[in-house]
């Protein structure tokens, strides 16, 4: 177990077709939630954080920018269509 008690993680949060918000933490593999709101993704968040860190050691990680890539033509399944855009997000321009 991390005895360290000043971790700092990065989320990325989602949100997804449903409305439902999203949140992943890259640092560790098996950490992410979703909430209705981003009032209660956050607690959420810090919740299971917590909880992977009983069971696993995170990677070492550092954000260095965000990334949307846009695919044109793929075979895709589901209701997902072709067409997708790719963009470096610099993360100044997201408020980080």
């Amino acid at each position: 177990m991390i005895s360290n008690d000043n971790l700092s993680f990065t989320a990325i949060i989602e949100q997804d077709e449903d409305g439902y918000f999203v949140a992943t933490v890259p640092s560790l593999k098996s950490c992410h939630t979703q909430a209705k709101t981003l009032e209660e993704l956050y607690p959420r968040i810090q919740e299971v954080i917590e909880l992977c860190l009983e069971e696993e050691q995170p990677i070492n990680m550092k954000l260095i920018g965000i990334q949307q890539i846009q695919i044109s033509g793929a075979k895709l399944t589901g209701n997902l269509k072709g067409n997708f855009d790719c963009r470096n997000i610099p993360i100044n321009d997201i408020g980080l």
